[in-house]
């Protein structure tokens, strides 16, 4: 957990500063992009050492972490200067929902095919919003 927490909040600087410079939606497809990918590793590596779960964790957090800040970000881009309190306050709104809603999720997954659940529910979470972004945004 200090390795994917340390990191996520190290690669809020670059990634900020990366969706500054460029479209933030394809900051989100890479970043989300980059946390599938540590996910499908987490959650199929046979039998990691403690180091390669560390590595992997801390890519995951590196990169799952810093994509609300972003998303925050990019949705602010387009709300009237007279709304970004409403917009903030929708954005907590979801990020609650899925704050209650995920773990129970995850906890389920966790008891039907044991604790790859956790990075399996994660990795799926990431791809659909890689999808989203692509599709919809």
């Amino acid at each position: 957990m200090v390795g994917a927490t340390l990191t996520g909040a190290l690669m809020q600087w670059p990634l900020g500063r990366i969706s500054d410079l460029t479209d933030r939606r394809f900051v989100i497809v890479g970043t989300a992009s980059c946390a599938f990918v540590a996910g499908i590793l987490m959650s199929s590596w046979p039998e990691p050492s403690t180091t390669t779960l560390i590595v992997l964790a801390s890519v995951c957090g590196g990169f799952a972490m810093p994509l609300y800040a972003v998303a925050v970000a990019h949705a602010n881009d387009f709300a009237d200067h007279d709304s970004f309190v409403a917009t903030a306050g929708g954005l907590l709104l979801v990020y609650g929902i899925g704050a209650a809603a995920g773990p129970l999720i995850a906890s389920g997954l966790m008891q039907y095919i044991g604790t790859d659940g956790l990075f399996v529910f994660t990795t799926f979470v990431h791809g659909a919003l890689v999808l989203f972004t692509i599709l919809c945004v």
